[in-house]
């Protein structure tokens, strides 16, 4: 879906939320434009999965509004708010018995009309097609069960790309990838936000952040601490503090200046 057809994007105003009582986003106001990839930057345990939830939809904020595409989050049904945002948690399906396509597949649940409940053969082929644009193609005739980390964490990533929701929020989708696998990983989330998707992806790999995405929102205790192109959110003091590392800026020949982890401080 191109920027037309989702006004405004996914804004949070002034969310607020956690678990059970337990306030762990606190004040968090940001947005993620259609045709752009923002990435949600910030060590474990800063707040970013639950931020991720808020977003989707999937946590009902204490305080404060999440707008997708100009709708209000909580005053829609489950199917309708997926039809919007597609949500790919950290954590990669394991144990399944379904094959690789017909789960990937089943990511297009929210477009199916009427009580259908399997996949039929258009949504087979847009599954093949999600996989191969992470090359696993050849993952789609395995068992979702016998899968390594890796390989389920991508078959995870096309299960939420296969629906073409005009907003897709990714958490941590390199943790289990090797390092061509996140070059792949960010190369599909470049793609989907070439087709006008607004993309929010959580880590803590701020190098991978500064060189994909186009806008950076950098956490720390819950709450958003820089805000901004990369180059001006993620910067050594900010890096410092919210990480504990000693960072340089290096000269990388065709990508300009990145910043390197160097020592813990």
């Amino acid at each position: 879906m191109g920027a037309d057809g989702c006004p405004g994007g996914l804004v949070a105003r002034g969310v607020t939320g956690g678990y059970r009582g337990r306030v762990v986003v606190r004040s968090v106001s940001m947005r993620a434009e259609p045709g752009r990839v923002t990435a949600v930057v910030g060590p474990n345990g800063s707040g970013k999965t639950t931020l991720l939830r808020l977003l989707a939809g999937l946590l009902e904020p204490l305080e404060g509004v999440v707008e997708a595409c100009g709708r209000r989050l909580s005053g829609l049904g489950p199917r309708d708010r997926a039809r919007l945002v597609a949500y790919v948690p950290a954590s990669a399906p394991r144990g399944l018995g379904q094959l690789v396509e017909e789960y990937v597949a089943a990511g297009r649940y929210p477009l199916w009309g009427g009580l259908r409940s399997t996949p039929l053969g258009a949504d087979i082929e847009a599954a093949r097609r999600a996989l191969a644009g992470l090359e696993a193609l050849g993952l789609a005739a395995r068992r979702v069960g016998e899968l390594s980390s890796g390989e389920a964490q991508r078959a995870s990533l096309a299960h939420g790309l296969v629906r073409g929701a005009p907003v897709l929020l990714v958490d941590e989708p390199t943790s289990f990838q090797d390092i061509r696998g996140r070059l792949l990983v960010y190369r599909a989330l470049r793609g989907e936000a070439g087709r006008g998707t607004a993309v929010v992806v959580a880590t803590h790999d701020f190098v991978l952040a500064g060189l994909y995405a186009d806008r950076v929102v950098v956490m720390s205790g819950g709450r958003v601490v820089a805000d901004g192109a990369p180059g001006e959110a993620l910067t050594p003091r900010v890096v410092g503090e919210v990480f504990g590392v000693r960072v340089e800026w290096v000269e990388a020949p065709g990508l300009g200046r990145l910043l390197v982890p160097v020592e813990p401080l």
